[in-house]
């Protein structure tokens, strides 16, 4: 009988290239260190979830949130990488925001107390929750907006990425 030894190296080299001839499937979860493929086509790892999006930064290290259901499973670029912890709910920055362009968007005042004041339309209070801003009445109820970076976001355009409103003054 013939025994042969077949070394770690090659063991790893046949399964990455058998992960990386696997057809491509969308992801499920926001798992840190899950190799993705954008929707635009790079390459990225998920470093975790904020809300129901995942956060994923690309090749050159630019952080984008995007939905599951858009992102596509690269066997080949998976990484291990462990996810930042939750951010605190006090990390919403209170202040006067101006979100979206500057002819459709709206301006907010949100105060540390949980109110806020909409130029010319009224005032409500809103809640922060899971890095979601909830508008409970006023102008803006039933208005729930992500939180990104700190800042109060609105979402992209065509279903993309949330983009965070200018913080005018705080």
């Amino acid at each position: 009988m013939k025994t042969s030894v077949v070394s770690a190296a090659a063991v790893a080299a046949f399964a990455l290239a058998a992960l990386t001839a696997m057809p491509a499937a969308a992801i499920d979860s926001c798992a840190g260190g899950t190799g993705v493929v954008t929707p635009d086509g790079a390459s990225g790892t998920v470093i975790g979830a904020e809300g129901a999006l995942c956060q994923v930064q690309d090749e050159t290290g630019v952080l984008s949130l995007i939905a599951p259901e858009m992102l596509m499973a690269d066997f080949g670029a998976v990484q291990p990488v462990a996810a930042p912890p939750a951010a605190p709910e006090a990390d919403l920055v209170t202040g006067y925001y101006l979100c979206g362009e500057e002819a459709t968007g709206f301006e907010v005042e949100l105060s540390e107390e949980g109110s806020y004041a909409q130029d010319g339309a009224g005032a409500g209070s809103y809640s922060v929750a899971e890095g979601q801003v909830s508008f409970a009445d006023g102008p803006l109820a039933g208005r729930v907006l992500p939180v990104v970076g700190g800042l109060l976001a609105v979402p992209g355009a065509a279903g993309g990425a949330p983009v965070a409103c200018e913080l005018i003054e705080e």
